[in-house]
C-alpha cells in the first residue's frame, strides 16, 4: 500500500469525483452548492458495508469501530455527516431472493453512512492523510470492506421526525438497513423510480418515523484499498434504505408486504434482492461539518464525563487544549 500509495490517491480522487459530481463532471460544480442544514446529511455520499474479522469478538469489534477506529475516522477533513450504524441480526423471513440465486449472502456488522456537502470536500476522503491512516487501521477490525458512492441527488433523506443525532443519543425506536440489488434486465432509471414509489406508498400506509435513501453507483473495488481486507463482494447492492418505526412490531407490520421492494418495475415480483437488518445502536460521529464529542473522545470517555456531571470538559477551551481546536 505504502508503495502504490501515490497512484492510488489520485485514481481513487477522480472516481469519487466522478460518481459524486453531476453528470460526471470532474471540475468543480457548475453552479454554487447550496448551503447544507446543520442537522441534515450533505447531497453527496458514500456508504460502507463492513464485516468484521472473525479473531475479533462482537464486544471488541462495535468497541473499536466507534471508539477507535470511528474516532480517527472524524478527523478525516470534509466530511460533513458520518454516522454509524451497529447491526443486529438479519430479517431471515423478509429476505427475497431472485429465482435461481446461488451466490450467498455475506454477514454485515456495520454500516457508515458519511456525506459531504461540496464536490471538493470529497478529496479528503480520496487524498488525505488521515484516510491513509484509516485504510491501515481496517486491517485490524475488518474482513470486508465494501465503499459504494452516492451522486448527488440520489442520497436523500425522504422522510424524519427528528435530526438522526438526537434520534441516536435517545435510541428510541426500532432502526432497520435494507440492502437491494436491482433485477438483472432492469435499468438504473427503472430501478430508481420504483424504488421511490414504493417507499412512497409504504409512507403512506405506515407509521414510519425516518426513511433515508442512498443510490449506489456502479461498485468498483479498485476505489479503496485497504492492507489485509477483501473489497470484492459477492454480491453487489444498488441501494441502501434506513427505516425507522416506533418499535419492532410496527417495522415487521408495515415491511410483511416487503415484496414490493424486490418487484422489479415490470411489476414481476421476486426479481431484486433485498436484504433486511435490524440496527442494535447508531451513533452521529459528526453532524453539521463539525465532530460531536462523542467523535472526539470515544463513548465511555462521553458516559464518565456525564456520570461525573463535567460539564467543563465540553468548553471550547478545553477542546481546544486537548484536541488543537474546538468543536
Amino acid at each position: 500500500m505504502i508503495g502504490n500509495q501515490s497512484i492510488q490517491r489520485p485514481v481513487l480522487l477522480a472516481f469519487l469525483l466522478l460518481l459524486l459530481s453531476p453528470a460526471g463532471a470532474l471540475a468543480r460544480d457548475a453552479k454554487p452548492v447550496q448551503a447544507c442544514a446543520s442537522d441534515q446529511a450533505g447531497p453527496y455520499g458514500t456508504v460502507a458495508l463492513l464485516s468484521r474479522k472473525a479473531s475479533v469478538s462482537e464486544a471488541d469489534f462495535y468497541q473499536y469501530w466507534r471508539d477507535i477506529h470511528g474516532v480517527l475516522a472524524t478527523r478525516i477533513p470534509g466530511f460533513w455527516t458520518y454516522r454509524q450504524y451497529h447491526i443486529g441480526a438479519e430479517i431471515s423471513a423478509l429476505r427475497r431472493l431472485p429465482k435461481g440465486y446461488n451466490k450467498g449472502i455475506e454477514p454485515l456488522d456495520g454500516f457508515a453512512d458519511v456525506s459531504f456537502c461540496t464536490s471538493e470536500d470529497i478529496a479528503g476522503l480520496a487524498t488525505s492523510k488521515e484516510a491513509e491512516l484509516i485504510k491501515h487501521d481496517e486491517q485490524n477490525l475488518f474482513a470486508n470492506s465494501y465503499l459504494y458512492a452516492s451522486a448527488a441527488g440520489d442520497s436523500l433523506t425522504l422522510l424524519r421526525e427528528a435530526p438522526f443525532a438526537t434520534l441516536a443519543a435517545a435510541n428510541v425506536g426500532e432502526s432497520l438497513v435494507m440492502l437491494v440489488a436491482k433485477a438483472a434486465e432492469e435499468s438504473s432509471t427503472e430501478f430508481k423510480s420504483g424504488l421511490l414509489a414504493a417507499l412512497k406508498a409504504l409512507s403512506e400506509r405506515c407509521a414510519v418515523q425516518r426513511l433515508r435513501l442512498n443510490f449506489f453507483q456502479k461498485y468498483n473495488a479498485e476505489a479503496w484499498s485497504a492492507p489485509g481486507v477483501n473489497h470484492r463482494p459477492v454480491q453487489e447492492y444498488d441501494a441502501s434504505i434506513e427505516f425507522l418505526f416506533a418499535d419492532h412490531h410496527a417495522a415487521l407490520s408495515c415491511l410483511s408486504n416487503s415484496s414490493v421492494f424486490s418487484a422489479s418495475a415490470s411489476g414481476i415480483a421476486g426479481q431484486r434482492l433485498q436484504v433486511l437488518y435490524t440496527v442494535a445502536r447508531r451513533y452521529a460521529m459528526v453532524a453539521g461539518g463539525r465532530i460531536s464529542l462523542l467523535g472526539l473522545r470515544g463513548l465511555p470517555a462521553v458516559e464518565l464525563m456525564a456520570r461525573m456531571g463535567a460539564t467543563n470538559q465540553q468548553s471550547h477551551a478545553v477542546l481546544k487544549v486537548v484536541y488543537g481546536r474546538g468543536e
